[in-house]
């Protein structure tokens, strides 16, 4: 995975953590492009490093969405 690829799937992430309840899906359909097996990889990473910093509620979110 090139280093492009990996900020692209942490800029996703990180709209998804900040945007309100419900707007998910829209997000999501708006990125199918990034939507792959390395984008679910780094997805359970932050969901990890998350549970790690003690911020359960989003590491639960990652969880749930994964």
């Amino acid at each position: 995975m090139d280093e492009q690829r990996s900020q692209a799937y942490l800029s996703l992430i990180q709209e998804l953590l900040e945007c309100p309840s419900g707007e998910e899906p829209q997000i999501l359909n708006g990125h199918l492009e990034l939507l792959d097996e390395g984008f679910v990889q780094v997805w359970e990473l932050v969901g990890a490093q998350l549970q790690q910093a003690g911020q359960e509620n989003q590491a639960q979110f990652v969880w749930n969405v994964a």
